[in-house]
């Protein structure tokens, strides 16, 4: 075993029962999204995108997958479309004080998922813990393949 294998256990089985809380909580609350439902939500309310061509982008989803997403959640009553003055084949999207409701109590789950999570930590612990997630993010983003580059062959484990 190398020593990336632990790492990986770890962020695996942390991402898992944290998410896997979330849903409960969620559940519990009455909210009964999916995890690309409620990212969809999220992605209206955080960035102003506003169509599903730029959800798609964001997203990295097929036009089907978002088309299907969105339509879940106008059949909810979580999302409101009005078509586009200047080009018809667009609509955009607005979120729907329901939605509102529902991202609002997503992320008071969210929280309270965190606060559990590093409930254990000192805040020193916790700025350190911060530094590290964002080198990897950086990392990533630094070492990430561009749309144009292959991708590099497979590892052997």
């Amino acid at each position: 075993m190398n020593s990336i294998q632990p790492t990986r256990d770890l962020l695996s089985m942390v991402m898992f029962k944290t998410q896997s809380w979330i849903q409960i909580e969620l559940k519990r609350r009455d909210i009964r999204l999916t995890a690309s439902h409620m990212k969809i939500l999220h992605v209206l309310e955080a960035t102003g995108i506003s169509t599903q061509r730029q959800l798609r982008d964001v997203m990295l989803k097929d036009k089907g997958q978002i088309a299907r997403l969105v339509s879940g959640l106008e059949k909810a009553g979580m999302l409101t479309r009005k078509r586009d003055r200047h080009d018809r084949r667009s609509a955009h999207l607005y979120l729907t004080p329901k939605s509102e409701a529902v991202l609002k109590s997503f992320l008071e789950v969210e929280r309270e998922a965190m606060n559990r999570l590093l409930a254990d930590f000192s805040e020193e612990e916790i700025n350190q813990f911060n530094t590290l997630l964002f080198r990897a993010e950086n990392s990533w983003e630094k070492h990430a393949p561009q749309e144009n580059e292959a991708a590099p062959e497979p590892v052997e484990q």
